[in-house]
C-alpha cells in the first residue's frame, strides 16, 4: 500500500473558497500523476475519532486551545489521549506527508509526535494569505513559533505573502518556499475549446468577477465602477460569482438602489465548470479585492483567454504586468477601475493582445501541474532519513529554523 498524502483544512473541504479550491485541485493533480495517496482532512473538534465522509475525513487537530484559561486547561487535560489518537490514524494511513493549509495550531500535535519519534514522516505548513494575521495572545505567538520552527517545510502562495510571512513569524526570508496556485486548462478554457454554458441564458455583452462575496474582495467597488459606465454602453452587464457571504445581498441591495438591478447578476457557490463558462464568455474579468495574496481567479480567467483588469496589490503584480499581460489599477479606487474597463474595451486589439499573453504565462507557469511538482520536489529531495532520536528531547521545539529552501 502506497503512503498517504494527508491535507489538513480547518473546515469541510465541500465549502466553496480560495483555500478549498487550492486543496482540491491539489489533491486532484496529485491523483493524477499517481504519487502517494493523497487525501484531504478537516479539522473537526467534535471528530475525535477519525469519521469518514465521501470525499475527505473528519478528525480533530487542534490540540489546544488558548482562548481562556479554563479552555487553555482542559486542552491540556485531553493532549495525552488525543496525541494517541492522533498517533493511530497516521499509523493506520500510512501517512508519509501531513501538509497543514491555514495551519494555525493545528500542526501542533504532529510536531509533538515526530519530535518524540513517533511520526517519521514530513510537515509541511502552507499560508494562503489571512492566515498570518499577528498572534492574539502570548501564548499563541509563542506555540505558533515553535511550530513554524518544526515543521519540515514552510510554503507561502505568493512571494509578497512569503515576505511577510519572514516578517511575522520571526523566521529568514529564505525559510519560505513559494509555490504558485493555478488554473487547469483542462477546465478553464477559451470561448472557442470550452464546452456549453451551463449558466442557463448569459447577457451577450458582459464583464465577470469571481470571488467570495466578502468585503476584502472588493466587489463594492466594482459595482461603483460599473455604474459610471452603464450609460456608456447600454447593453454591457456586470456578473459576480462567488462563494456565499456577507457582501451577496448587500451588492443585490446596491444595484437596486442605483438602479442596476436588471443589468448586475450574482451567482453564488457555482461549479467550477460553471465558473469557467461564465469566464469563457465574458468580454473582459475584473479582480477588484482589496487583499489577496494571490488571486486564482486571474489565472482561471488568464487561462480561459479573456483580457484581466485587477487592482493593483503585490498579490495580483506577481501575475500581471501592466499593459503586457493586463490592466492594473488603483486599489479602492472606482473611478481608476472604470477608466481601466474603459480602456479595455475600446481597445479590443490591445486587450486581445494582452489576454494571450497572459494565457501563455499563466500556462508556462500557473498551472495545478507546476503547483503538484513543486509539492513533490519538497518531498523528493529532501526524503527522510531514518535517525537516531534523543532518549530524552530537550527541549521539546528546538530553535533551529529548519532545512534550507529558497524558491
Amino acid at each position: 500500500m502506497a503512503g498517504t498524502y494527508l491535507l489538513v483544512l480547518p473546515w469541510s473541504p465541500d465549502e466553496v473558497g480560495g483555500v478549498n479550491t487550492f486543496a482540491r485541485n491539489l489533491t486532484a493533480e496529485l491523483r493524477h500523476q499517481e504519487w502517494l495517496q493523497p487525501v484531504i482532512a478537516a479539522d473537526d473538534r467534535n471528530a475525535l475519532l477519525p469519521q469518514n465522509e465521501t470525499h475527505f475525513v473528519r478528525f480533530c487537530f487542534t490540540l489546544v486551545e488558548d482562548r481562556s484559561p479554563a479552555r487553555l486547561f482542559a486542552s491540556l487535560c485531553r493532549l495525552p489521549a488525543q496525541l494517541w489518537r492522533l498517533y493511530l490514524l497516521l499509523q493506520s494511513r500510512k501517512v508519509e506527508v501531513v501538509n497543514f493549509h491555514y495551519p494555525g495550531l493545528r500542526p501542533l500535535g504532529v510536531s509533538i509526535l515526530k519530535r518524540l519519534g513517533l511520526f517519521r514522516g514530513r510537515i509541511l505548513l502552507s499560508f494562503h494569505g489571512t492566515d498570518e494575521r499577528p498572534s492574539r495572545t502570548v501564548t499563541e505567538e509563542w506555540l505558533r513559533r515553535r511550530i513554524v520552527n518544526a515543521a519540515d517545510e514552510r510554503i507561502a502562495c505568493s512571494r509578497s505573502l512569503a515576505a511577510r510571512l519572514a516578517t511575522n513569524l520571526g523566521i529568514a526570508p529564505s525559510k519560505v518556499a513559494v509555490i504558485y496556485g493555478g488554473a487547469d486548462p483542462r477546465i478553464f478554457r477559451p470561448r472557442s475549446m470550452a464546452t456549453t454554458p451551463r449558466l442557463g441564458h448569459l447577457p451577450s455583452q458582459y464583464l465577470v468577477s469571481v470571488g467570495a462575496f466578502k468585503p476584502r474582495k472588493g466587489q463594492m467597488v466594482l459595482l461603483r465602477a460599473f455604474s459610471l459606465l452603464v450609460d456608456r454602453w447600454p447593453n454591457l452587464h456586470l456578473c459576480v460569482a462567488g462563494g456565499s457571504g456577507p457582501e451577496f445581498q448587500r451588492l443585490s441591495s446596491v444595484a437596486a438602489e442605483l438602479g442596476l438591478a436588471e443589468r448586475v447578476h450574482l451567482f453564488a457557490n457555482l461549479h467550477q465548470h460553471e465558473v469557467a463558462s461564465l469566464l469563457a464568455n465574458a468580454l473582459a474579468c475584473v479582480q477588484p479585492s482589496l487583499e489577496e495574496a494571490l488571486g486564482l481567479a486571474i489565472c482561471e480567467a488568464g487561462a480561459a483567454g479573456i483580457p484581466v483588469i485587477a487592482s493593483n496589490l503585490s498579490g495580483h503584480a506577481e501575475l500581471m504586468e501592466d499593459g503586457l499581460t493586463g490592466k492594473l489599477f488603483t486599489v479602492g479606487d472606482s473611478r481608476a477601475c472604470a477608466a481601466a474597463i474603459v480602456e479595455v474595451l475600446e481597445r479590443p486589439y490591445a486587450a486581445r493582445s494582452m489576454a494571450a499573453a497572459l494565457r501563455d504565462k499563466v500556462l508556462s507557469t500557473f498551472t495545478w501541474e507546476a503547483c503538484a511538482n513543486r509539492y513533490r520536489a519538497l518531498y523528493d529531495s529532501r526524503r527522510p532519513d531514518a535517525r537516531v532520536i534523543p532518549s530524552v528531547p530537550s527541549p521539546l521545539f528546538p530553535r533551529d529554523e529548519g532545512p534550507q529552501f529558497m524558491a
